[in-house]
């Protein structure tokens, strides 16, 4: 009879990034930037190739304006309908 190891073998990834908005195409798509440091531990093996730093660009669909940025003096947005 053999013995059986259970062993588990854990790796620890953490990504900090920083992204910045580069331009805003229409109201509802933008395209954004960042760049960040990838850090591992717990394995010796893939390290030093996954860890250093990295960079994303990214485009974003949706989200329109703030409520606040398209109301208008005025308008009637309280749910009063108009004859």
């Amino acid at each position: 009879m053999r013995a059986r190891s259970d062993r588990t073998n854990v790796a620890l990834s953490a990504e900090p990034q920083a992204n910045v908005l580069l331009l805003t195409l229409t109201d509802w798509m933008r395209i954004d930037a960042g760049v960040g440091y990838r850090l591992i531990g717990g394995t010796s093996l893939l390290d030093d190739r996954l860890r250093g730093v990295s960079g994303t660009i990214a485009v974003q669909f949706g989200g329109g304006r703030y409520p606040a940025a398209t109301h208008r003096e005025g308008s009637a947005q309280s749910g009063s309908s108009r004859s």
